[in-house]
């Protein structure tokens, strides 16, 4: 009798074993022909899952600075007459480079501006220096005979046009030769 009362209370327990399925959901098994003899209950778990979860509090985006505008140079007289100057120069086709250039508006045999003066005045042309190395070429070849060496050993001369070397380069293939 010892024996029978155990193997209720086993199948007792096992009758009872709670099976969770899902999230939160739990079902019991109910016991098969294993008689008992006081009633059990099924544990109950809770279903409600929390609608909020707590967060961090954002975090603020920085706002972009504006950026400081960049002043507006000053162009003076002496700089309107420089660029004016170089403007004259180069509409004449004969090819300038923007070392000979500067140093024409700036000679005192020359012009006579500030090198200030005569930088910002070539400088606001926006020149394309190696179209001015062929105009210079092609004017050197028109009244002479030269060499490939020495015409770019001319336009590249500081004591001649003052082309840099990839310039005078550029110049001298640009005018055939």
């Amino acid at each position: 009798m010892h024996l029978d009362r155990r193997l209720a209370l086993i199948g007792t327990a096992i009758g009872s074993v709670v099976v969770l399925a899902g999230c939160g959901a739990a079902t019991s098994t109910p016991p098969t022909a294993v008689p008992t003899t006081a009633a059990t209950a099924a544990p109950t778990i809770p279903t409600a899952v929390p609608t909020a979860v707590p967060t961090a509090a954002p975090t603020p985006v920085p706002t972009a600075v504006p950026p400081t505008p960049k002043p507006t140079p000053v162009v003076t007289t002496g700089d309107a007459n420089a660029a004016g100057s170089a403007a004259g120069y180069l509409s004449e086709d004969s090819g300038w480079s923007k070392a000979g250039l500067i140093a024409q508006l700036d000679s005192s045999y020359g012009d006579g501006y500030t090198l200030a003066q005569a930088t910002y005045g070539v400088d606001s042309q926006n020149a394309n220096w190696d179209a001015q190395a062929v105009l210079c070429a092609k004017g050197y070849l028109a009244t002479g005979s030269f060499s490939r060496a020495g015409l770019i050993a001319q336009l590249d001369s500081s004591y001649g046009d003052k082309f840099t070397y990839a310039q005078a380069v550029y110049g001298v293939t640009g005018a055939g030769l």
